[in-house]
């Protein structure tokens, strides 16, 4: 099953989205996938800016084998 949430990025975890999205703004876009018992979550910061946005989390690993990598090289 998937799922998917867009949230603010402040302190409580819980918060509802913004009301309105202005320059300054981020959000976070969060599909999950369940298979049984556990959950997978794919997190994008997103910063809304004066012409448009920019994701903030580009160039993360996201693939298994990106991860597996950058966690071999002990960051």
């Amino acid at each position: 099953m998937g799922l998917w949430s867009i949230h603010g990025v402040g302190i409580d975890s819980g918060e509802t989205p913004l009301d309105v999205l202005q320059a300054g703004s981020v959000i976070a876009f969060e599909p999950m996938f369940s298979a049984g018992a556990d959950a997978f979550y794919l997190e994008d910061m997103i910063l809304v800016t004066e012409s448009g946005h920019e994701v903030l989390s580009a160039g993360l690993p996201y693939a298994a084998e990106e991860i597996e990598a950058v966690m071999a090289q002990g960051r």
